[in-house]
């Protein structure tokens, strides 16, 4: 996996993402831990870090959308 490499010398895991919420109010959550203990990632990541994991999210789906041509 590729947060394994990302994560070099780090004690943050990366749980499961949860889609939560209802309706038009929803969100996803990462379940984090650091040297075994629950907490949440924007508490503990750095913004690159947290860059980094939005785009290895977000890449299959920008792959997946076909492209839009010019007509």
């Amino acid at each position: 996996m590729i947060w394994q490499e990302l994560r070099w010398r780090s004690g943050v895991e990366l749980g499961a993402i949860k889609l939560e919420g209802t309706h038009t109010w929803r969100r996803g959550t990462l379940g984090v831990t650091v040297d075994g203990i629950d907490t949440t990632a924007l508490g503990v990541m750095i913004p690159t870090a947290l860059q980094g994991l939005g785009l290895l999210l977000f890449r299959p789906k920008l792959r997946s959308t076909p492209a839009h041509s010019g007509s």
